[in-house]
C-alpha cells in the first residue's frame, strides 16, 4: 500500500510510506526556503513521489492529519 502524507498549516509538510515502511518524509521549508512555511506543500510532495519512484496516480491513498472529525 502507498500512502501520501500531507501536513497543512504551519510547518507544512508530506511523507510518503510504501508497504508500512517510511520512504520520504521532507517539511516544505527545505524547497521553499521559508522557515515554518505554511504553503501548500508542492514540493514536499514532489519530492516524496520521486524518492518512492511512484506517480500521484498510484497512492491508495492520502492522509491528512486532523484533531477534529465532520459531523453531519
Amino acid at each position: 500500500m502507498k500512502i501520501l502524507g500531507i501536513s497543512l498549516g504551519h510547518d507544512a509538510a508530506a511523507a510518503l510510506v510504501i508497504d508500512g515502511k517510511i520512504v520520504a518524509d521532507v517539511a516544505e521549508e527545505r524547497f521553499s526556503r521559508v522557515k515554518n512555511d505554511s504553503s501548500f506543500p508542492f514540493g514536499a510532495i514532489d519530492y516524496c513521489l520521486q524518492a518512492g519512484k511512484i506517480s500521484s496516480e498510484e497512492l491508495d491513498c492520502i492522509a491528512f492529519p486532523t484533531d477534529t472529525l465532520p459531523y453531519e
